[in-house]
């Protein structure tokens, strides 16, 4: 998730249609959600982004699955513009392949 404030505006811009959501940032930032306080800095803080397309890749690794859906469930409840947008998993395992078949042998690729 790139910061889209004044700060950054010359690296990354002002406006976006798609955001990225590693389900990490999820567990690590924002402590799984686990309360109205950290769900409402979650929407708050991913409010920077206006109306767009948040992707994650919800089904590529299983313990990330739940980080992916509190990230969706919370987006909801707070009545946030931002729509989730879950990665295919074939899709992920497929751009895998392709890169190890290239030479990249990197645990995860991003």
């Amino acid at each position: 998730v790139a910061p889209v404030d004044r700060r950054f505006v010359a690296d990354v811009g002002n406006k976006t249609n798609l955001v990225t959501l590693n389900p990490t940032i999820v567990r690590d930032r924002y402590y799984k959600l686990p309360n109205a306080t950290i769900k409402r800095k979650f929407v708050e803080d991913m409010s920077s982004y206006g109306d767009a397309y948040v992707w994650t890749s919800a089904f590529s690794y299983m313990a990330y699955t739940n980080f992916s859906f509190s990230a969706q469930t919370t987006l909801q409840e707070y009545n946030s513009s931002l729509s989730t947008v879950f990665g295919n998993p074939d899709f992920m395992w497929a751009v895998n392949e392709f890169w190890k078949t290239n030479g990249i042998k990197a645990r995860r690729i991003s």
